[in-house]
């Protein structure tokens, strides 16, 4: 079924659009309206309440997501895959979204996804404690030049691949058993 909320539903097709396009900044900013739609006093506020909530989310709107994955020597808070690529996302509540970025480059939680051949994108995301919902982000291609411990930048992995057409997404999502209404929203085909 559909969804009712005109507002929920106008910014659920926009964040998913925007996650297809590798636009995480975009993205964020639409998952900010599910934060501003929780009431103040269901919010609990550890860092594990925000991680099940976007998980939750995207786990609701058939985004590929993990949560809480083990690596061989940390454990990242969220992979989202998605034809555009892979997101690996580290979330801070007591923290700056510079912090989680990096963690992410420095327990190289981006390796087990060098041989994806998708495009690997470092998304540190803080939450606020006061606004209850996310603060700052930070959004790191990872071809992008990072310093490691000592200062001197490591060489990173390029991708160059192209993401799908609209009509390929909506193949995929049809083989995945989406609802044909969903996909028409979200690609626009019919």
């Amino acid at each position: 079924s559909r969804l009712q909320d005109p507002e929920l539903s106008g910014a659920l097709r926009k964040m998913v659009r925007a996650l297809q396009a590798g636009d995480v900044a975009e993205m964020l900013g639409h998952v900010r309206v599910f934060f501003a739609n929780i009431p103040y006093d269901l919010a609990v506020n550890r860092e594990q309440y925000y991680q099940t909530v976007f998980f939750t989310l995207f786990k609701l709107v058939g985004v590929h997501i993990e949560a809480e994955v083990r690596t061989n020597i940390g454990r990242i808070d969220a992979v989202v895959k998605t034809a555009a690529g892979v997101f690996v996302f580290e979330f801070k509540l007591n923290g700056t979204a510079d912090e989680a970025l990096a963690q992410i480059r420095q327990k190289r939680y981006f390796e087990p996804y060098l041989g994806d051949g998708r495009p690997v994108m470092l998304v540190g995301v803080e939450f606020s404690r006061e606004t209850r919902n996310i603060g700052e982000h930070r959004v790191e291609p990872l071809d992008a030049p990072a310093p490691s411990a000592d200062g001197v930048h490591e060489p990173q992995a390029t991708f160059a691949a192209a993401a799908p057409d609209a009509r390929e997404i909506a193949r995929r999502l049809r083989a995945r058993g989406i609802d044909p209404a969903i996909i028409s929203d979200v690609t626009g085909v019919r």
